[in-house]
């Protein structure tokens, strides 16, 4: 089996489990009011900004994407949809898993990136809420636009190529199953009233 394919196999599970926080039947009836949409924007911003300050640091990381990791940094799309909704950020638990090498930083994109896959229907179906339509804030669910396809398919190139020349399948794997485990720690925590 592909390093692709384990992944995807590896983490369904906890795939799923993390999906039952992210508002996703709301999301696709129609039901999701502003206030749980910057929830979830917020939410992905926490889960961004822990991950996404780590990646940029590991030595190796940017050269496997030929010195253009930096145009996969979603955090400031989070930031322009969260100054946009004027909802404050909450304190989350802090997430304990810090991918240490580009294995690792490799299983954490996984996730990362996968959450742009659903971007554009997640979008979509966002724009039929008035509510939040008005709002134009969808940064970060349109971040790839028409290079969503695209992107996926390069960054699934450089996961195969580095498995391929690096080895290191389980600990990448074991690296996108902690992430999933932290992602669904933070979508997990509940939404509280605003005052």
């Amino acid at each position: 089996m592909g390093i692709l394919e384990r992944l995807k196999t590896e983490t369904a599970e906890l795939h799923r489990q993390t999906e039952e926080y992210s508002y996703g039947d709301l999301i696709m009836s129609g039901r999701l009011t502003k206030a749980q949409y910057a929830d979830l924007i917020d939410k992905n911003a926490a889960v961004h900004h822990h991950y996404e300050s780590i990646l940029i640091q590991i030595e190796g990381l940017d050269a496997l994407f030929e010195g253009q990791l930096h145009r996969r940094i979603k955090l400031s799309a989070l930031e322009s949809d969260k100054a946009v909704l004027h909802y404050p950020s909450r304190s989350f638990t802090p997430i304990e898993h810090r991918p240490a090498d580009v294995a690792e930083a490799l299983g954490a994109l996984y996730v990362l990136e996968g959450s742009s896959l659903g971007g554009a229907v997640i979008a979509r179906a966002l724009s039929k809420i008035p509510e939040i339509a008005e709002t134009g804030a969808f940064a970060f669910y349109t971040f790839y636009g028409a290079e969503l396809g695209a992107q996926w398919k390069a960054f699934g190139q450089i996961v195969v190529n580095f498995v391929e020349h690096h080895g290191q399948a389980d600990r990448l794997v074991e690296s996108a199953k902690r992430t999933f485990e932290s992602v669904k720690s933070v979508f997990s925590t509940a939404l509280e009233p605003v005052a």
